[in-house]
């Protein structure tokens, strides 16, 4: 079986969005829009205050990749005025 080109998963932790990305090789603009998505809808929560970018791949350096992923959470954390925190913390 192939291996995903972008593996991705998005939780609510509390008060945390957290999505986690598990590998990353190439990502089209509807991977990019499923994860925004997902994490909208979470965001919907009263509770949520941050939301959290991070996963293995995220470990050394993020890929050129997730550039667009980035900064798709980077607006949508903007105009929900929420924290978005980048990497394994």
């Amino acid at each position: 079986m192939k291996e995903p080109d972008f593996e991705w998963d998005v939780t609510r932790d509390g008060q945390t969005v957290v999505i986690d990305v598990m590998w990353a090789e190439t990502v089209t603009d509807a991977d990019v829009d499923a994860v925004v998505a997902a994490t909208e809808q979470l965001l919907r929560h009263d509770e949520v205050k941050f939301i959290q970018f991070n996963g293995p791949v995220m470990e050394d350096r993020p890929p050129r990749a997730l550039a667009a992923t980035i900064q798709a959470l980077y607006a949508l954390a903007r105009r929900r005025r929420k924290p978005l925190l980048i990497g394994p913390i």
